[in-house]
């Protein structure tokens, strides 16, 4: 039988699935990058549990075959075709980073940036890089170029013109064998019927939402003696 157990980092805190007190400035992870390189990717939770640990965040379905972008408490699934479709029931996932997002700074994009570029503007209005950082970049895109790894297969795609969100994380790299190091970001369309893995992304004007996080749980799975 599997259990969930907890590594606590920064500061102790609880979270039991089901819970809807959700703590400020927590990170919730569940999984770690080193177990999915283990090929450790049976399901952990679903896809309604997620609501326990947060309004925003991302997600990996069981086998990695498939991505989860969560924005304003709405749930989609991405498939391989980089079809956007809203989540109903019990989805199973393998891996999840989650937060209960308010941001505290609001960068204003009024020309064009590069994703090269929205990393320094991060980095410079967050210098503190051992501070965890929950990001939402809004706007129009010139160009966004997505991506879907699955277990089986590696797609990629460029949209043009195309408004949506960037749902992502900046992360210390001395927790890099626990999670992503460095930015990654999931790109949600407006229309809620495209998303998928961000590559690479020409912004035209928007805006840069950033919630700073000092606590993280992640939880990974264990098989505990009978």
């Amino acid at each position: 039988m599997n259990k969930l157990l907890s590594y606590f980092v920064f500061v102790i805190s609880l979270i039991a699935f089901g819970c809807k007190t959700i703590p400020t400035n927590t990170v919730t992870q569940v999984s770690t990058i080193n177990s999915l390189k283990a090929n450790k990717t049976d399901a952990l939770i679903s896809t309604s549990d997620l609501d326990s640990f947060g309004n925003f965040g991302m997600a990996l379905k069981e086998g990695i075959e498939g991505q989860v972008i969560v924005n304003n408490n709405r749930t989609y699934e991405i498939d391989e075709k980089f079809h956007a479709l809203p989540a109903f029931g019990f989805t199973p996932l393998t891996y999840a980073t989650m937060v209960n997002f308010n941001w505290d700074t609001q960068l204003n994009i009024t020309s064009r940036k590069k994703m090269t570029d929205l990393e320094k503007l991060i980095d410079q209005a967050v210098p503190n890089m051992d501070v965890i950082c929950a990001i939402r970049i809004q706007g129009k895109f010139l160009n966004m170029k997505l991506t879907f790894v699955g277990a089986q297969k590696t797609e990629q795609i460029e949209y043009q013109d195309i408004s949506g969100s960037m749902i992502g994380f900046r992360f210390p790299k001395y927790m890099k064998e626990l999670v992503p190091e460095g930015y990654f970001f999931f790109f949600l369309a407006d229309n809620k019927k495209n998303g998928g893995d961000v590559v690479d992304c020409l912004l035209q004007t928007g805006t840069v939402q950033i919630d700073l996080c000092n606590k993280i749980n992640i939880h990974t799975a264990v098989k505990l003696a009978e």
